[in-house]
Parts: structure tokens; C-alpha cells; sequence
């Protein structure tokens, strides 16, 4: 009965924008942490918030999208219309950017990614060097006309990731065996150092993997950048350590050539920081799969913690 009214709801706040027909079908085709995405027929999606900060991530999605239009070379969601359901949700409307995801997690659904070992390697090469291009025009962006987003400086980071410690010790640690717990807390004693995350802030999508990234395989291009809902001024190696967690060394080796090429120099904790971020993977996915009951990542963070530590 709920699912039946949620879609009622949907139908009702985007029927007096798109006018939809009585045939047209609306799916729900994906749940993330803090979101749920609606289709519309072929041409349309709804996002949905699932809690307090997915509605928070929401509002800045659709600020941070009207102004990077145009300033960034791969196309990014238009949302044509925002507001309250008739049921109290928020929700957003935006017209469906074709493409498939390139990822190597299984994120999202089966039909709609393929992995990039399945592009011929001249085809792969040319989608991590694209994919480098753009991290680098984003990291680029002017603050002048931004929206407001969160600072996190190195302070700020080095703070948040204290006190993820904090609560691994407290609900992964008796999960894991005695080693496993010598080696993380020594793994972030030496890595969380004021010398490590010297950097200077700049703008960052915050979630720059695969599963947000859309490939057109006819055109042989990137044809959409999705989900700007963690968009800040922070870290590059965040952005950065996201497309090596999803594509390996591989891609590490375009895009360190590319940056060769540019002339562009990452600061001394560059690389440090980057490993940081993709080896913690699984304590996020771990701690996430525990607040939320979600056994599925528990079991696939601690899987990743084993692997790593």
C-alpha cells in the first residue's frame, strides 16, 4: 500500500510539468544511502529523499547543478521542477540523461553499468583519460557565484576521521580480530598527521565513482555527471581516490600522464591521502551496513577491512 501511494504522489507532482499519460509507467529503479530514483516512462526520473540528510543533499544537488551549467565539458542534471509531494515528501524532477555506468561495483542496476574491462582497451584508455579531464575541470571551478557548501579543510578532516575511529572501536572492532584491530588504529595514527593533510581546499563533486558517471557507447563519450549532493570545497584526493577505488591502477596511470602532461603537481600528501581514503572503504561501508541494519554492507565491509587490513 505504501509503494502504491509514493507512486500516486510522484504522478501527482510531476504530472503538471510533463503531463503524463495514464499508460506511462513510474518505476522505482534505484535506492542509495540517502535516496530513492523514480522513472518516468523513458524520458523522465524523480529523486526522492530517504531521511533528513538526503533532503539536505537534495536542496544542495539542485543549487550546485544550476551553476556549474556550462562549466564543466560533460552534462550534468537539469531539474525542472523541486518541492513538497502531496504526501510531505520533497522531491525533484529532472529530465533522464541516456547512458550506462562504467564501474566495476555493483551499485544501481545490472542492465544499466557494465564493467570497463568489457570496452576495447583503446576505448577504455580514452573514457580514464575523459574521466581525468573533468576531475581536473571541476577541481578548477571558480568559487566566485558558488553556492554555499561545506569547507573541509585538512583540520576538519583529519577531525572527521578521528572520530570514524572512534566508532570503529566501537562497533567493528569486535567484529574483527585483534590484528586487524592493531593495524587500523597504527594505519591511522600515522596517516592522520597535520603534514599529511596539508592541502588547499578546492571544489570537489564528493562522490566522483563510477556509479555516477554515464557513458554513451555509440558516441564513445562520457554523456552525464550525476548526484552533486556532496559537492564541496575539499580535498582532490577524495575525488581522486573514488575513481581508484572503482578503477584501479589503471586508471591511476592515465590520469597521473595526464596531469604529466598539464604540468599540474599534486602537493606531497597527495598519493598518502588517496590510499587512505580508498583502503577505509570498507569501515564506512561497514559502519553504514550497522546504523542502518543493512547486512549486505556490513558483510561487504568487513570483507574489504579483512582484505586490506
Amino acid at each position: 500500500m505504501e509503494k502504491s501511494q509514493n507512486i500516486s504522489s510522484i504522478r501527482n507532482f510531476a504530472d503538471p510539468y510533463i503531463q503524463i499519460s495514464g499508460s506511462t509507467t513510474i518505476l522505482k529503479i534505484a535506492e542509495g544511502w540517502n535516496n530513492s530514483i523514480y522513472q518516468i516512462g523513458d524520458e523522465y526520473l524523480v529523486k526522492t529523499p530517504l531521511n533528513h540528510k538526503g533532503e539536505d543533499q537534495m536542496i544542495l544537488e539542485i543549487r550546485v547543478s544550476r551553476f556549474l551549467q556550462g562549466k564543466i565539458s560533460a552534462p550534468i542534471p537539469s531539474f525542472l521542477h523541486y518541492g513538497k509531494m502531496d504526501d510531505g515528501n520533497f522531491a525533484a524532477l529532472y529530465r533522464k540523461i541516456d547512458g550506462v555506468n562504467i564501474t566495476n561495483k555493483e551499485y544501481g542496476r545490472q542492465e544499466d553499468r557494465i564493467k570497463p574491462d568489457c570496452l576495447e582497451k583503446d576505448e577504455k584508455l580514452k573514457f580514464f583519460r575523459s574521466i581525468s579531464e573533468i576531475s581536473i575541470e571541476i577541481m578548477s571551478i571558480s568559487n566566485e557565484g558558488m553556492p554555499e557548501v561545506a569547507i573541509r579543510d585538512g583540520k576538519t578532516i583529519i577531525k572527521h576521521y578521528m572520530d570514524m575511529l572512534r566508532l570503529a572501536r566501537e562497533n567493528i572492532f569486535n567484529l574483527i580480530d585483534r590484528n586487524s584491530e592493531s593495524r587500523i588504529e597504527e594505519y591511522f595514527g600515522n596517516t592522520l598527521k597535520p603534514e599529511v593533510f596539508n592541502f588547499n581546499p578546492c571544489f570537489i563533486h564528493g562522490d566522483l565513482g563510477g556509479w555516477n558517471i554515464l557513458y554513451d557507447r555509440q558516441a564513445m563519450k562520457i554523456s552525464g555527471l550525476l548526484d552533486w549532493g556532496n559537492a564541496s570545497l575539499s580535498d582532490f584526493a577524495l575525488d581522486y581516490s573514488e575513481l581508484v577505488y572503482d578503477y584501479g591502477d589503471e586508471f591511476s596511470a592515465v590520469f597521473m600522464d595526464y596531469m604529466k602532461q598539464k604540468g599540474i603537481k599534486h602537493d606531497p600528501g597527495f598519493l598518502k591521502r588517496s590510499a587512505f581514503y580508498v583502503n577505509i572503504a570498507g569501515i564506512i561501508d561497514a559502519l553504514y551496513g550497522i546504523e542502518t541494519g543493512n547486512n549486505a554492507y556490513i558483510k561487504h565491509g568487513l570483507e574489504e577491512i579483512e582484505m586490506i587490513f
